[in-house]
């Protein structure tokens, strides 16, 4: 399958949010002007994640929350009656545990603080909250998933424990899978398939994934970057124009494009289809994930959470591009071996969330990524036969000088932030350091 994918994500599809006709500008925000965008209630159940004992709470009126405190003391006086309070505040139950008409103002600035509105974030956690422990973004989550075979509280095993950090796994194997009978066996593989999560509230600062209007839909959308002829040599397709192509939806769009309504606009769902129907005829035992989960830059949050917690960005990311997608009889619940691809390290930077994509190997009962490079062995005793599976990271490919090649390379100074700093996290320290780190990565 094809999914417009490229180099590097020009700045014209990072739009500033605006707000709404109507609201006040601390609220709701949109792209473009229009109406507010709310993020997308989740369904699936996706795991809540164990909370951290380390974060520190903080008043409202605290620094470090001035940015969410007033729009936040609208909410409670007024905003809240809003109309549009429906769409802005569909997460609260999701993180608090209650309705935004009986939250707190506590419960506001947790919510602000997991998946701030219109982008205004807290900085800190609240002291109190309606449902503790007021530190987690997880309230009205579900319980955590157990993966089979770790029912046990005391199990040592990597599948049942997390690391203390993200690397401590690395070249380790994960528990052998055995498949009996005398069927066949199948795998299915795939790679670069990950869209962007258009309902997601982003923290940091960091803009909304959209490219064009109605990329703020729930599930994935594109990343509508280039096309090119089959060998690479001629553009038949620009970003603006293919952009052009997106926003109404085929009508006003150069023909060279090739822009298929129906196909261009869902192909991440249309491949998840394709799978469903062929696991109907040819069930696969696992799946062999090659990487490129998450688009544009993997998970949107700076790397550092820690081990044993998913923070609520990777939460909604999971949920809407993965958990929600790959569903149905033959898929849900099958082994997804999973390696990063560049833009899961950042794609031009390589200190976003790469160790969420880990981290959730505990917090699923299928994605399994329990460090960047692993091996798992599979035994098929009826057929007589084992297969040794090895998962690494070939990202050395994209690691190359900081001056060079800024539109495709992970290490690159032209997008990493001043100061990019992974090294918390057993990633590279700085962008002088980041080509020799994948080096040392690809040599072990």
């Amino acid at each position: 399958w094809w999914m417009p994918t490229g180099w590097g994500a020009p700045t014209s599809w990072i739009k500033p949010w605006l707000p709404p006709a109507g609201a006040p500008a601390p609220i709701g925000s949109a792209p473009d002007g229009g109406a507010g965008h709310p993020p997308a209630p989740i369904t699936v159940g996706a795991p809540a994640p164990a909370p951290s004992s380390s974060r520190k709470c903080s008043s409202l009126a605290d620094p470090e929350n001035a940015q969410c405190k007033e729009v936040i003391d609208w909410v409670v006086q007024s905003g809240r009656y809003d109309p549009k309070a429906p769409e802005w505040f569909a997460q609260m139950k999701n993180i608090s545990g209650v309705d935004y008409l009986s939250a707190s103002q506590e419960d506001f600035q947790r919510l602000y603080y997991c998946s701030p509105p219109g982008g205004k974030a807290c900085g800190g956690t609240p002291c109190t909250c309606t449902k503790p422990p007021c530190s987690t973004c997880y309230g009205g989550a579900p319980a955590r998933k157990k993966r089979p075979g770790c029912e046990d509280p005391e199990s040592t095993s990597i599948a049942c424990k997390p690391p203390a950090k993200p690397m401590d796994y690395k070249g380790m194997t994960w528990p052998t899978m055995t498949f009996t009978g005398a069927q066949q066996m199948h795998i299915f593989c795939i790679g670069d398939w990950g869209g962007m999560d258009g309902k997601l509230n982003p923290i940091e600062g960091r803009p909304p994934l959209i490219a064009y209007d109605w990329g703020a839909q729930a599930g994935p959308s594109v990343f509508p970057r280039t096309r090119w002829n089959r060998y690479h040599t001629v553009e038949l397709c620009n970003h603006e124009d293919f952009v052009q192509c997106y926003k109404t939806r085929g009508t006003d769009c150069p023909v060279s494009c090739g822009f298929v309504a129906g196909v261009d606009d869902q192909p991440q769902q249309l491949v998840a289809k394709a799978m469903q129907e062929r696991a109907k005829i040819n069930e696969p035992q696992y799946l062999l994930n090659v990487g490129d989960n998450f688009y544009w830059g993997g998970i949107e949050k700076t790397c550092g959470t820690p081990m044993d917690e998913i923070s609520f960005t990777a939460h909604h990311q999971f949920d809407q591009v993965f958990e929600s997608v790959y569903t149905g009889p033959g898929l849900q619940g099958k082994p997804w071996l999973s390696v990063l691809g560049n833009h899961d390290w950042g794609g031009r930077c390589f200190n976003n969330g790469w160790d969420q994509q880990i981290a959730y190997t505990w917090a699923s009962d299928r994605w399994i990524m329990p460090a960047p490079y692993y091996m798992v062995r599979m035994e098929y005793p009826t057929k007589l036969f084992s297969a040794d599976i090895f998962m690494i990271d070939s990202n050395v490919h994209d690691a190359k000088s900081p001056g060079m090649d800024s539109e495709h390379n992970i290490c690159g100074e032209a997008h990493n932030p001043v100061g990019a700093d992974c090294s918390a996290a057993q990633g590279p320290a700085s962008v002088e350091d980041c080509p020799s780190y994948f080096q040392t990565l690809w040599a072990e």
